[in-house]
């Protein structure tokens, strides 16, 4: 079936499919012939359910596949359904490369590096709430075209597998950094500040930034969030905020030329996005940047 493809009442749709995931959304009903086809998965795949459907990995024990577990398949992993509910396949998908996901578990199960062919050892982990929270507000935003941000969804999907890979093994923690290692992390998220600092208002990707700095995705993407406490999307985006606020107190350009120079998809996108950092829209702050508005915020603000 083609990737977009819909019969009758079931959909295979991709959604995003580029480093370092490709994210899909697939439903099909229990009475429809493509339910139950044995299948093959066609890539590495993380599998969050929808609905109660039984999963059986050939040669392993049927599972309840529900919005409590997440699912894992390796390439050329052969499976089939068979019907729990009215509902039956109801999920979405992240297909990660075997680098990726070899990075995401080499901590956590370094046997994987071994194997590259079958990183998952299991079919199967209970999820958090907040992973499959995550994963639901990543297709969300992936369903509003006009506001799809690339940073924000690759940066997500990485945190997601991380998140995912701590599910499957929620005893382990990661390994104690030596001073050299912190002294490298350090250094390497000096190099992605120091990058965004200049380039910030260009629509620059996660491997984009990661060639820049000789880093992979998911190390830099990590290494990033720990060090910085947030994301790279969540940096740069307040490096782009705090600039449109210098810019419309400046009064020289109108709001939706600033958005569109500062990166934003739409005048809507920085408008809502600026309200959400600073309390009041831009629009606001444009007609009302007076010396006698600026003197009462700063009375207000160290009040």
């Amino acid at each position: 079936m083609n990737s977009n493809e819909t019969l009758g009442t079931a959909l295979n749709r991709v959604l995003v499919d580029a480093a370092p995931a490709r994210v899909g959304l697939f439903r099909c009903r229990p009475w429809h012939a493509l339910f139950r086809e044995d299948r093959r998965a066609l890539g590495h795949y993380v599998v969050f359910p929808g609905s109660g459907v039984y999963i059986r990995h050939t040669g392993q024990e049927r599972v309840v596949a529900d919005p409590n577990v997440v699912m894992l398949y390796n390439r050329g992993q052969t499976y089939e359904r068979e019907k729990l509910s009215e509902q039956g396949d109801n999920c979405v998908y992240f297909g990660y490369e075997p680098p990726v996901l070899l990075q995401a578990l080499q901590e956590q199960e370094p046997r994987a590096m071994q194997r590259p062919e079958r990183p998952f050892s299991r079919t199967h982990s209970p999820v958090d709430a907040q992973t499959y929270l995550m994963q639901r507000v990543l297709v969300a935003h992936l369903q509003e075209e006009d506001t799809a941000d690339d940073l924000y969804v690759q940066e997500l999907a990485l945190t997601l597998l991380e998140r995912v890979v701590r599910c499957l093994y929620p005893r382990r923690g990661p390994a104690a950094e030596s001073e050299e290692t912190r002294k490298e992390h350090a250094a390497l998220t000096r190099e992605v500040k120091a990058l965004l600092a200049t380039r910030f208002d260009e629509g620059l990707t996660l491997p984009e930034i990661a060639d820049a700095v000789y880093a992979s995705p998911y190390h830099l993407c990590r290494v990033f969030r720990r060090e910085a406490g947030r994301t790279i999307h969540q940096y740069r985006n307040q490096l782009r905020l705090r600039a449109g606020l210098e810019q419309l107190l400046d009064g020289s350009d109108d709001v939706a030329t600033i958005a569109g120079e500062l990166g934003y998809s739409s005048h809507s996108h920085f408008t809502q996005t600026f309200r959400q950092a600073f309390g009041v829209t831009p629009s606001a702050v444009r007609e009302t940047a007076t010396g006698q508005w600026v003197q009462e915020m700063s009375k207000n603000l160290t009040a």
